[in-house]
């Protein structure tokens, strides 16, 4: 039951934190990389239950991007409520994701298709409810086209479930779509719409909405703030949060 209320975080947070701060669409000027992510995210919602429950969510992400290949390594922390009102908390799903920068692009540098893939195991202690206890595999596509001032982005992705013991968990697909838009000095701002099937026949797909400030420090870090809004039982009524990354 607990881990129904934290899946729906993963796809608004990565589209929103992916492209901001984004300097350009194209990776292949950087020669190599090391950057550091993390941040808390809450979430509240009673998810068709009439009881209101929450979860703090707090991953810590390690990157490595050499020219056009990116490797990443996330580790969480979850805390979440049930709708008995226990609260249980621990490591959550550890997540291993590996891109490949322009794989299609063009000639002008302007439009950009990425493509990831991603492990979910399953780490996270399933007789507590923070995960299934079973080994995810997703794959997607990121599109970029920038403009004068903006970047607009979409998603496409399809997730190879595995299944808990007595459970049967749907394949599916997810998206997203939204765009960046460069404010004064280092300031950025992102809007996106995330859509995911449910991988239970008969309940609803997951639809939220979200939006993000992103700066740049004096330092090294750039920070974003965002906001999320839900509008399905399978998504938390809002949810908000920050992350920090900084780039070495």
């Amino acid at each position: 039951m607990l881990s129904r209320t934290l899946k729906r975080w993963r796809a608004a947070l990565g589209a929103v934190v992916c492209a901001l701060g984004a300097a350009a669409v194209s990776h292949t000027a950087a020669a190599q990389s090391i950057s550091v992510r993390t941040g808390v995210e809450y979430a509240q919602g009673d998810y068709g239950s009439g009881t209101d429950v929450s979860d703090v969510y707090v991953p810590v992400t390690v990157a490595y991007e050499r020219r056009r290949v990116g490797l990443r390594l996330t580790v969480p922390y979850i805390r979440a409520e049930s709708f008995t009102g226990d609260t249980v908390s621990g490591l959550g799903d550890v997540i291993a994701g590996f891109t490949v920068f322009d794989v299609i692009r063009s000639d002008g540098g302007d439009f950009a298709i990425d493509f990831t893939g991603k492990v979910k195991l399953g780490t996270a202690d399933a007789d507590l409810g923070l995960g299934t206890g079973k080994t995810d595999y997703s794959v997607q596509a990121d599109l970029y086209k920038s403009l004068a001032r903006a970047t607009l982005a979409a998603a496409l992705g399809y997730k190879v479930r595995g299944d808990p013991i007595g459970v049967v968990l749907e394949d599916v697909w997810f998206g997203s779509v939204g765009g960046l838009f460069r404010g004064s000095g280092t300031t950025e701002y992102g809007v996106f719409l995330d859509l995911r099937q449910s991988s239970i026949p008969g309940a609803p797909d997951a639809r939220e909405l979200s939006a993000a400030v992103s700066k740049q420090t004096a330092g090294r870090w750039r920070v974003n703030f965002y906001v999320v809004k839900g509008f399905t039982d399978a998504s938390p009524d809002w949810a908000a949060g920050m992350t920090g990354r900084a780039s070495f």
